[in-house]
């Protein structure tokens, strides 16, 4: 029998509507979405449920929340902003993604399942493989069936996939049609960078394919990263970039940031992080804890970690890790 969780996302935009009300309340100058993640039932919340919402302006910093204590959430949308992608997550499931239209003159209700099996998911991006601008509007389409349109920055996304080997067709006018073969597998989700070329002769279509580690998935470390490297902010290392670079200790890894050094009692043991700048040390975290008086390499070892992000100042800092102690930067350390 099949098991369903249902996320009930409601968005207000009418000055008579609840939502409008909540964001006078909360200081809100917009009407505010709201939503309740609830069970199949719709009578018992589900507390903890990742809620993520991309907007339609690329500039605007994606969003990543998680349900109270009541399944509930609630945030102020960006001004100017007309769209936002909306979708949930909960253990190894995560939703269909819904547009919610921020400047509809009524109230929307949006109910969004979960399946109780885990699919597999595909993100990619498409771009031109010459100049790496995004390409918009390309067609994607696993074993023959269309499944997404890519958006206006080349970004597409598909879930709820069936495991096994597929044929991925992306097609664009005026670009030579890609086609390659993917390995799905259930609950993971497989990463595209697909680079497309209008001449053929010259160059060679461009695919890039990474299996994501959900666990980072979930924490919205790939979100961050994209976020970083398009603002040119934020240092990040992948588990492919540990196994590559095989550090005795994973401290020796991140000290190859920008503005990130060591300060090591004896030798290569011992060691602890430290900003460039005098008398600063960023601030630790392991899997979201903060750690206090301990060096990282005596928590974790380099096999273990699936994901490092590197700030070396409060300023590139995502507000989840700032605070009055943070002026320093930190270093997020994420195991598989």
């Amino acid at each position: 029998m099949t098991r369903t969780h249902r996320v009930a996302i409601l968005f207000a935009t009418t000055a008579v509507a609840t939502g409008a009300l909540h964001a006078q309340e909360s200081g809100c100058d917009r009407p505010v979405v709201e939503g309740r993640v609830t069970d199949s039932s719709g009578q018992i919340p589900l507390p903890g449920a990742g809620i993520v919402v991309h907007w339609s302006d690329p500039s605007q910093r994606p969003i990543r929340l998680a349900s109270d204590a009541l399944g509930a959430f609630r945030l102020c949308p960006p001004r100017a902003v007309a769209e936002a992608t909306v979708w949930a997550e909960f253990g190894d499931y995560t939703s269909p993604h819904v547009t919610v239209d921020l400047t509809s003159p009524r109230a929307v209700s949006l109910a969004i399942d979960i399946e109780a099996e885990a699919g597999a998911r595909l993100v990619g991006r498409v771009s031109d493989g010459r100049t790496g601008n995004p390409i918009a509007g390309a067609d994607v389409r696993i074993a023959e069936r269309a499944v997404a349109i890519s958006g206006s920055m080349g970004q597409f996304v598909v879930t709820g996939l069936r495991a096994g080997r597929f044929l991925v067709r992306v097609s664009h006018l005026g670009y030579e049609t890609l086609e390659e073969t993917v390995e799905l597998s259930s609950g993971l989700t497989l990463e595209l960078d697909l680079g497309l070329t209008a001449d053929p002769v010259e160059l060679e279509p461009l695919f890039v394919s990474t299996v994501r580690l959900r666990k980072l998935e979930t924490q919205g470390f790939y979100e961050r990263k994209t976020w970083h490297e398009r603002l040119g902010s934020g240092t990040f290392f992948s588990r492919d970039d540990v196994e590559r670079r095989r550090p005795t200790h994973i401290s020796h890894l991140i000290a190859d940031a920008p503005g990130i050094r060591l300060s090591c009692s004896s030798g290569l043991r011992g060691c602890h992080l430290r900003s460039a700048r005098p008398g600063c040390a960023p601030q630790i975290y392991l899997d979201g804890v903060h750690l206090r008086g301990t060096s990282i390499d005596e928590v974790v070892q380099a096999i273990e970690v699936g994901g490092i992000e590197v700030y070396d100042s409060v300023s590139s800092l995502p507000a989840e890790f700032g605070g009055a102690d943070a002026q320093c930067g930190a270093v997020i350390v994420w195991t598989r």
